[in-house]
């Protein structure tokens, strides 16, 4: 799982694994997936630019009211493009927040909506028969 600038970490991870190292699924909340113009990193960048290497059971969480240039709700429509496989999207609602657009106090960061994040993720979780290795 990771959040925000995590999916940098979650990419490469993807990128340089296989077999028993490899994860059995991905959930990136709040994630920088794609390019928005900036020369910040991101999910898409780090796993080599092959869709493939991302073809796991894969969960999306976003919020309606993020306006982090970087993680803006357009940005998952333009991952599942490039994905090209099943990407699972839930897409939450509450409160814009406060302060800066990309930290935890406003909607990136899920502000009064976090048990709906542990929750809509750990029935994803539940519900995607990984095998146990």
């Amino acid at each position: 799982m990771a959040t925000s600038r995590g999916a940098v970490s979650a990419g490469a991870a993807l990128a340089h694994t296989s077999g028993l190292s490899r994860p059995d699924a991905v959930v990136l909340t709040a994630a920088m997936l794609v390019s928005v113009g900036e020369r910040a990193p991101h999910f898409r960048m780090a796993i080599g630019d092959d869709p493939r290497r991302a073809r796991l059971p894969l969960l999306v969480v976003g919020h309606n009211k993020d306006t982090c240039r970087f993680t803006h709700p357009s940005t998952i429509e333009r991952f599942k493009a490039w994905h090209g496989g099943k990407v699972d999207v839930v897409m939450l609602d509450g409160p814009a927040g406060t302060g800066d657009p990309c930290e935890a106090a406003s909607a990136h960061g899920f502000i009064g909506v976090d048990g709906a994040v542990v929750t809509t993720v750990t029935r994803w979780i539940a519900m995607q028969n990984l095998s146990a290795r």
